[in-house]
């Protein structure tokens, strides 16, 4: 299956949608006022336009059930995306909230009881961003660490937390095997605990909301690392061997589009050779123009549900850049 298809076909007899009407899955078609924001909005709706009972309000409506749903599963996964999604919907007038000090604090129980590494890794992105942390009972990055040692993401968030070690989490970061911060997996584990009365168009919005909550925009920033490999720092050997090691994790090894290409800047830094270089720019530059998984202009036809949920289990299974070169080599 295509992964972005064409809206679904046409009744017959109808005419093509005109500007501001939106073919809903289900439902027929029905009128908004244009496509007025972007898939990376705020506003949970990728159409923007949508009258509130089939839009923010259907979400609304949704996002307690999904979350209970969640809750109730047996998995540890589950139930820590429960806690990530607990009173958090954003809306188009305010950015999401942060994690509340009751789900941080389950969460974080669930991460240390349970050792489960993405888990463990929700859980500490989590808390990184507590400055108080007094919910976490103690957890930090250390215990990711110790679950995912061969995961770059884990070392990375170590830097942030203790830049006086900084030597420690550097050497981690160039003896890992993969650069996996988890993007997309929240809404994928969401997708699937959805109840099946819930309006089926409603699941765009819920992933598009979701992407907004992915702890992977609050994963550990790159600057400490950059700092580490950067100038006279790159004059001493063995500084420059292990951002070498690191470069080499991010360029061969990451899930992500983001750190797949802080690793292509580490190269360059490293002066790598330039026929090494030179296809890894070209294909950069490919991959960050790839088109929406969602179809802007329909995104709640049955073909665009499709397409949204066929990229949320592409997402969870291999990552974004390996999804992003299949729909590149397809043509798409």
């Amino acid at each position: 299956m295509a992964l972005v298809p064409p809206s679904a076909p046409q009744a017959a007899g109808l005419p093509p949608p005109r500007p501001g009407e939106f073919d809903l899955c289900g439902l027929g078609r029905h009128r908004g006022v244009g496509l007025s924001a972007p898939v990376a909005s705020v506003d949970p709706s990728p159409a923007g336009g949508m009258p509130p009972a089939l839009g923010d309000d259907a979400l609304a409506a949704a996002w307690p059930r999904v979350v209970q749903a969640l809750a109730a599963r047996a998995d540890a996964r589950s139930q820590a995306a429960a806690w990530l999604m607990e009173g958090r919907r954003p809306t188009a007038s305010a950015p999401p909230a942060p994690v509340g000090a009751a789900a941080l604090q389950r969460l974080s129980r669930l991460a240390l009881a349970g050792g489960d590494p993405l888990v463990l890794q929700w859980a500490a992105v989590a808390c990184a961003a507590e400055p108080a942390r007094s919910p976490c009972l103690g957890l930090s990055a250390r215990h990711w660490t110790r679950a995912e040692p061969a995961n770059l993401a884990a070392w990375l968030l170590l830097l942030q937390q203790e830049p006086l070690a900084a030597d420690e989490p550097l050497h981690g970061m160039a003896r890992a095997r993969t650069a996996d911060f988890g993007f997309g997996r929240l809404a994928a584990r969401a997708d699937a605990a959805v109840p099946a009365d819930v309006p089926v168009h409603t699941r765009v919005d819920l992933a598009v909301a979701l992407i907004g909550l992915d702890p992977a925009a609050g994963s550990p920033a790159f600057g400490p690392l950059l700092r580490l490999c950067d100038g006279a720092a790159l004059a001493n050997a063995n500084r420059r061997q292990s951002c070498h090691d690191v470069a080499t994790v991010l360029v061969e090894h990451s899930r992500e589009l983001l750190p797949w290409s802080v690793g292509i800047t580490l190269a360059e830094r490293l002066k790598w050779p330039e026929p090494r270089l030179q296809p890894l720019r070209t294909e950069k530059a490919a991959l960050q123009s790839g088109a929406s998984p969602i179809p802007l202009d329909q995104p709640y036809t049955c073909g665009a549900v499709d397409a949204t949920r066929a990229w949320l289990r592409q997402l969870e299974a291999q990552g974004e850049v390996a999804t992003l070169r299949q729909r590149r080599a397809a043509g798409r």
